[in-house]
């Protein structure tokens, strides 16, 4: 990367606070209480909260099947960063191209990817408004597949991780990360179309397992394991542990609202309606070993 480039986006290492997660558990409150908290989750964001900038740069169609060099990582982080902190009249002629060869991939794909790819020219022409705030990040649950990068990229990284009951993922109509990422994790679906159940739960098991042991040896404190379940049925211990690992003390008022926020979702415990016929012995041991009871 030129190095103009490289200088102007670390200056702004006072974060980020990047929220991930398998999808389906959960993270759009916990982007919902950074808002409230006063960060700077993106400038183009979607429905669920998601920074588009990633979606387009870093869950590439050209990625799905064989997992990237880190330097194209870097860069690609180097380009969300640039863009999220500055705007893109700053970006060299490569990271231009860049943009526009992730814009062409996901062309091939329609919206499938989560982005349409009209929504490239609208990324590239939007300037964020006024100074870069401080408190800055990103939600996007893709993040988990490269907590090892960020971790390298970014010296301040605060990585919060959102998990939710494997068996009630496991029933979800969510498949996409598997779908998308399961070569990664050296699954193979069957119907590549739609996983079932018990590909979905080896999917859980295996990418939580690798953030967990990454986060925790690249991060220590500055990694942030969020139990969903436990978060909607009793949020201030929850709230508390996201903002001690944060580092926030937020007045009163706006610390019980954030409690407010986590509601129970009507999917929990689907998968007690279900059964465990689906899944293999090894697959509910793995579960209960995460911290998730298992008692039909």
């Amino acid at each position: 990367m030129p190095d103009g480039s490289t200088a102007l986006s670390r200056q702004h290492q006072a974060g980020p606070v990047v929220v991930g997660g398998v999808g389906g558990s959960g993270t759009r409150v916990v982007a919902e209480m950074l808002q409230l908290l006063g960060f700077d989750i993106g400038c183009c964001l979607n429905r669920a909260l998601d920074n588009l900038w990633f979606t387009l740069l870093l869950k590439r169609p050209g990625w799905l099947h064989q997992p990237p060099a880190t330097d194209d990582i870097l860069e690609a982080l180097e380009v969300l960063t640039l863009a999220s902190r500055r705007g893109m009249e700053q970006a060299t002629e490569r990271q231009q191209a860049l943009v526009h060869q992730a814009m062409a991939e996901h062309a091939g794909h329609g919206t499938t990817m989560g982005v349409d790819p009209r929504e490239g020219e609208r990324l590239l022409a939007h300037r964020p408004p006024g100074p870069p705030n401080p408190r800055w990040g990103w939600k996007e649950p893709n993040s988990q597949l490269f907590v090892d990068v960020l971790a390298r990229r970014f010296d301040e990284l605060r990585y919060v991780h959102i998990i939710r009951h494997g068996l009630d993922m496991a029933f979800s109509g969510n498949d996409q990360q598997v779908r998308n990422w399961g070569h990664w994790f050296g699954l193979r679906l069957r119907d590549p179309a739609a996983a079932a159940p018990a590909e979905k739960l080896e999917y859980w098991i295996r990418s939580n397992r690798r953030v967990l042991d990454q986060a925790h040896r690249l991060l220590a404190s500055r990694f942030i394991v969020i139990d969903f379940d436990r978060l909607w049925r009793d949020p201030e211990p929850s709230v508390d542990l996201l903002l001690g690992g944060l580092g926030l003390s937020p007045e009163p008022e706006l610390r019980q609202h954030l409690c407010t926020l986590p509601q129970r979702p009507a999917s929990a415990g689907r998968w007690r309606e279900r059964g465990l016929s689906a899944f293999s012995q090894r697959q509910i041991e793995a579960v209960r070993a995460l911290g998730y009871p298992v008692d039909c």
